[in-house]
């Protein structure tokens, strides 16, 4: 029996890389750097509320990638009421982000089983800097067969552009063996079902589907991954 999915997308951010972990050690590093007193958790549960809503804009082609990086922090300080270099503050804070390489728990362990098996596509809408360090310091780094981040090549997530792109660079043609998981229903799995592939909503949070956005499949940890691919081989 053929195996139905033969190209799988992964999200990185939120799915295979632990992102608030990450954006918690480096808005503290950064706070600490510029002798802001940080006080915890209420300037990272506000930051988070603010990036979120920042980088929704930014899939929604609302603002710029450059614009992003800055108007998050800008909107952060003067709701604080910090007086703080925005610019500075935005670069270190990428900084300690590109040091960081925390993944989710079974990250290694999925992808691991599936190399060899699949054309492993790794697909971020992050920046491209932090993204490039970020992996090369993971031991994620070398199970993928292509990287694509939304800064390098001009278009992201949910855009079908995007996804074009990746079957295109992956050399792959055939929508129905592709599979997307994300843990983004606006960015990943809305992509997915605009440009007509599967998709895996990765929701470890169980959070509450109230939207249109319907993901072919919904999983909380990410080993339930390989039941989807047996059950899709045994179709």
């Amino acid at each position: 029996m053929n195996k139905k999915y033969e190209l799988i997308l992964f999200d990185l951010d939120g799915t295979l890389f632990d992102y608030e972990k990450a954006e918690g050690y480096a808005l503290k590093k950064s706070m600490e750097r510029f002798d802001i007193d940080y006080k915890f958790p209420f300037y990272l549960e506000k930051y988070r509320i603010i990036n979120r809503e920042v980088w929704r804009e930014f899939e929604r082609g609302e603002t710029s990638l450059d614009e992003l990086k800055l108007k998050r922090f800008k909107i952060l300080f003067n709701e604080l009421g910090i007086n703080q270099d925005i610019k500075d503050f935005s670069n270190s804070y990428l900084n300690y982000i590109s040091d960081t390489s925390f993944v989710t728990e079974g990250a290694e362990e999925i992808v691991f089983s599936l190399y060899g098996k699949y054309k492993l596509a790794l697909v971020t809408n992050g920046i491209y800097s932090a993204q490039y360090e970020r992996l090369k310091r993971s031991p994620l780094k070398n199970y993928f067969d292509v990287f694509v981040v939304s800064e390098k090549i001009g278009v992201a997530k949910p855009n079908p552009d995007f996804f074009s792109y990746v079957f295109k660079i992956t050399e792959h043609s055939d929508k129905n063996t592709a599979l997307i998981i994300g843990d983004s229903l606006s960015s990943d799995i809305k992509g997915g079902v605009d440009f007509g592939i599967d998709t895996c909503w990765f929701n470890p949070g169980k959070i509450r589907n109230e939207g249109d956005i319907i993901p072919t499949y919904e999983i909380e940890k990410l080993p339930q991954i390989k039941d989807i691919l047996t059950q899709s081989h045994q179709k």
